[in-house]
């Protein structure tokens, strides 16, 4: 797998958090736990231009 690939696999999973999240929190109590996983998410969602942002969503 490329690092390219891996990258995006990651922002990807930082998106349906940050969208599971808010959707719950409608609902009930909801909270993301910060931990390596969320960060290296993040870092890889914060690494993707513009247009890959709005692709993602």
């Amino acid at each position: 797998m490329s690092d390219l690939s891996n990258n995006q696999g990651r922002a990807y999973e930082f998106v349906c958090l940050n969208a599971l999240y808010e959707e719950i929190s409608k609902f009930r109590s909801a909270q993301i736990v910060i931990n390596s996983s969320f960060h290296a998410a993040q870092k890889a969602y914060n690494t993707l231009s513009s247009v890959d942002k709005i692709a993602k969503k």
